[in-house]
């Protein structure tokens, strides 16, 4: 007899708790991303100072509530959307040098959420010509290439006696 209390009140608390426990409280989601696209942008100034990184986010998510809709919110406090499923987050980040984390959020259910981290150091994509470095489509160090002076040649000296 006392078995079987305890088996019913048991069941009691459980089918309590499961029916006024929404669904999304317990961490159902769905959310998935389809694409994620990094691409550095050099506004054709040859200045890395102006450097943007220019990223896409398209999300999906088959359980999306009655807005069908989502949020970005990235590293540096930026917060874009809402934008409906089906049409990519378009964000421009600066070339900072670092790498930047972005937070996709179902807009009905601020619980359904997935991060997504930079595939790439942000790095300026601008020629740089003057660094010491051997860069971008540079033939040399500091030159050659579409953007910087020609490289030097050394000249073969020959000696005629």
């Amino acid at each position: 007899m006392k078995r079987n209390l305890l088996y019913h009140l048991l069941l009691f608390v459980m089918l309590f708790f499961m029916n006024t426990s929404p669904l999304q409280a317990q961490g159902f989601c769905d959310l998935q991303i389809n694409s994620f696209l990094e691409n550095c942008n050099d506004p054709d100034t040859h200045d890395p100072s102006d450097d943007q990184w220019l990223v896409s986010i398209d999300p999906f998510n088959p359980s999306a509530g009655t807005s069908g809709s989502y949020i970005v919110i990235d590293d540096l406090g930026g917060y874009y959307g809402p934008f409906p499923y089906g049409i990519p987050a378009l964000l421009s980040i600066p070339a900072d040098g670092m790498i930047h984390t972005y937070t996709v959020e179902d807009l009905d259910d601020p619980n359904c959420i997935i991060t997504i981290q930079s595939q790439f150091t942000y790095d300026p994509c601008s020629p740089t010509c003057i660094d010491q470095i051997m860069n971008g489509d540079e033939t040399g160090v500091d030159c050659g290439g579409q953007y910087c002076p020609p490289c030097q040649t050394p000249c073969n000296i020959a000696v005629v006696s």
